[in-house]
């Protein structure tokens, strides 16, 4: 890219490419959000654990509005949006301030962001159920290896119940714990069982202990 004339841009064919070992390694990434809507559980997993490097999600249009986008956005897992419909002039300078540890969102996003979350809020306020404050910022699949967590079952038992790998079972444990603060997989199983308003000495008996290292 004659613009920037001392970086060196790679292309790459899926995320999990793009967040493979490169040498040097990569400075920043750019997604493009078509490529995000077909990751794998997997993949989501590799991207929260790389999200210091994705500096940007390049999407259609400033009015993008999109469950993915959404959960790139409010989990932090971007830094920025890039909506390919800018000024070619102007996407060249956010991309600039990126690149010198900026951020960047058009205020037209925001909007679309914003009247998105009302209508979730209103959704709410008719009648659907909200999760326990404690334990809503967990994800639909962190909240089911939770469960299984709270009733003593070992990292290798949840990853054959889901056909996922022991290793990403184990980095969802990690994330449920720092998500919700806890010192550790017991006490993130304690804050699940209070949630949904059952004694912790009503659980069932641990396949292995619950205390096991994550």
């Amino acid at each position: 890219m004659h613009e920037f004339p001392n970086l060196e841009i790679q292309r790459a064919r899926s995320l999990r490419d793009t967040l493979s070992d490169f040498d040097p390694p990569l400075a920043a990434i750019l997604l493009e959000e078509a490529a995000v809507g077909s990751l794998s559980e997997e993949q989501r997993v590799l991207l929260d654990a790389h999200r210091d490097r994705v500096v940007a999600l390049v999407v259609e249009s400033a009015h993008t509005t999109s469950d993915i986008t959404d959960h790139l956005v409010t989990n932090n897992l971007v830094r920025s949006v890039l909506p390919m419909n800018l000024r070619l002039e102007t996407w060249l300078l956010a991309l600039r301030l990126l690149l010198r540890g900026g951020e960047f969102a058009p205020i037209s996003f925001a909007r679309s962001q914003l009247d998105r979350a009302r209508q979730k809020n209103v959704d709410t306020s008719n009648g659907e159920r909200n999760a326990p404050a404690s334990i809503s910022v967990l994800t639909e699949r962190e909240l089911q290896v939770l469960q299984m967590v709270s009733t003593g079952c070992p990292n290798r038992v949840i990853a054959e119940r889901f056909n996922l790998s022991e290793h990403t079972i184990k980095v969802h444990v990690h994330n449920i714990i720092r998500k919700l603060r806890a010192r550790n997989r017991t006490a993130a199983a304690a804050l699940y069982l209070e949630s949904i308003g059952k004694p912790v000495e009503d659980a069932g008996a641990p396949a292995s202990p619950v205390g096991e290292q994550a």
